[in-house]
């Protein structure tokens, strides 16, 4: 006689192992690390007092030099933080883009393949601030002026010449950057293989789901830049 266990089964609950072996959570989570670890050495060897010291050394009084300078370490160690979460934003953000175009063209796809691809694609953008920090390291007379133009990527490709410095060639140079179009290759190719999909289909998904959001935040940025008095 066959007997039949009526228990019921109790679900498994959150497990934090479990949560982080999901390839799109560990690879976002592996390059918020690389950039809060990456903002920490900036401010702790490059960015750090001895360097404020020298660039305001001459223009303010002593006091008022070492008052601005904590103001400016606090901010730092706010800005470094902040950095953290910028892969997380971006790559939940296009995430939703491309998901919604590939919903709306009537494609069903998991959303979690489509984040896993797009993490994959973003750790192309840990490169140009690992670049930053090694050069600038490297050439410790550096300016503060010149350590804030040095752009992830503008240094190597821009889209407009600019040899005329304005306020729209330097958002656009800056937003498409070298590494913006590699990573829009990398991430075409990522949805390819992972989401079994035509070439044709995944580079729509990423010029509308993707570049669309990329070119309305472009937009925001070139009016708030034309009507705040501070540099974006």
């Amino acid at each position: 006689m066959q007997v039949f266990d009526n228990t019921p089964v109790k679900p498994k609950g959150f497990s934090l192992a479990n949560f982080f072996q999901q390839p799109c959570i560990s690879l976002t989570a592996f390059i918020m690390g690389i950039y809060f670890l990456l903002g920490w050495l900036v401010q702790t060897n490059l960015l750090n007092e001895a360097f404020y010291l020298n660039h305001f050394a001459g223009s303010l009084e002593p006091e008022t030099t070492q008052s601005m300078i904590l103001k400016i370490l606090r901010f730092n160690t706010f800005k470094t933080i902040a950095f953290t979460f910028i892969p997380l934003g971006n790559i939940f953000l296009t995430a939703i883009g491309v998901y919604l175009f590939l919903y709306f063209y009537n494609h069903q796809v998991s959303p979690k393949s489509i984040a896993n691809s797009v993490a994959s694609a973003y750790l192309i953008f840990i490169i140009p601030y690992a670049i930053k920090f090694v050069w600038f390291d490297l050439h410790p007379n550096f300016t503060f002026n010149q350590f804030d133009d040095f752009q992830a990527g503008a240094w190597l490709s821009v889209v407009i010449p600019s040899t005329y410095h304005s306020v729209i060639t330097e958002i656009l140079n800056s937003t498409f950057t070298a590494f913006e179009i590699l990573f829009w290759v990398i991430l075409t190719w990522r949805l390819t293989a992972d989401l079994q999909v035509s070439p044709a289909l995944s580079t729509r998904a990423v010029l509308l789901g993707y570049g669309a959001g990329l070119l309305m935040l472009t937009v925001v940025r070139l009016y708030l830049a034309y009507l705040l008095p501070f540099k974006l």
